[in-house]
């Protein structure tokens, strides 16, 4: 169920056609203990935003997940790893981009009928042994 959302101020039509598919191809080697039929990828371009009084290229990486960003190392490699691939992509300098990790708590996130996540898995499972 991990949602990466990037919001930045690059246009739509400067965008690749299948950013979405390379996102989540990304987000594969980041998260781990989820299936990739659970992504969703969101992008917002062509934002109104500024950094630091400027408004050249830049972004906001979000990445909302249950069971996820318990240790400050997994955090720090999600963060490079992201930051390098989407510089490239949307061909923004890294330092004007951010990455925010939220971390769900599992009873917090609806599925079909009703269903939340933590009917599933409960909060402490370990989702590297469901991924598979």
């Amino acid at each position: 169920m991990p949602v990466l959302k990037i919001i930045t101020n690059i246009p739509k039509g400067e965008m690749a056609s299948d950013l979405e598919l390379k996102l989540s191809n990304k987000l594969k080697e980041c998260i781990t203990q989820w299936k990739e039929q659970y992504f969703t990828i969101w992008l917002l371009p062509g934002q109104r935003i500024i950094r630091g009084r400027d408004n050249s290229p830049n972004a906001i990486i979000e990445l909302y997940c249950c069971a996820a960003f318990n240790d400050t190392e997994t955090n720090r490699q999600i963060t490079r790893l992201l930051i390098e691939f989407s510089s490239k992509e949307l061909g923004i300098a890294q330092d004007r981009m951010s990455v925010l990790l939220y971390r769900l708590k599992s009873d917090c996130v609806g599925l079909a009928n009703g269903t939340l996540v933590s009917d599933l898995v409960p909060e402490h499972t370990d989702l590297h042994r469901l991924s598979s």
